[in-house]
């Protein structure tokens, strides 16, 4: 099963491989799930390994990409910047998590500035 967010990356591509490109994706997007959903990450990280990838593209790829940069954002958020319980919404590996983020965008780093603001704040009282 897809997300609506992967399907919708999905056929922005070009796939001037044909058939066989997209189903090597798609056997790649379904190892990096580790679960029964394919998610708009593993699309992303899927893609990203085309052998020579000319990168995503398609119309509305931006859209897309921003999208899922704002669902693993907002699951890295609820999760407290814990990747290991971001990893079980997605039913990955916390490494996954990590994986993901690069390419979209995410810095594992933004957790210490939100955890030093945070401490910042409790001090400041």
């Amino acid at each position: 099963m897809l997300t609506s967010g992967a399907v919708d990356l999905l056929q922005a591509q070009p796939w001037p491989g044909n058939v066989r490109q997209l189903r090597t994706v798609l056997v790649r997007a379904a190892m990096m799930s580790e679960g029964a959903v394919i998610s708009l990450p593993a699309v992303v990280e899927a893609l990203g390994e085309r052998e020579n990838d000319p990168g995503l593209s398609g119309v509305g790829t931006d859209a897309v990409l921003a999208r899922a940069r704002d669902e693993l954002f907002v699951a890295l958020v609820d999760a407290g910047w814990d990747t290991e319980a971001a990893a079980r919404r997605y039913g990955v590996a916390r490494g996954t998590i990590y994986r993901w983020m690069e390419p979209l965008g995410i810095e594992p780093r933004a957790r210490s500035r939100f955890a030093s603001l945070r401490r910042r704040l409790r001090f400041a009282r």
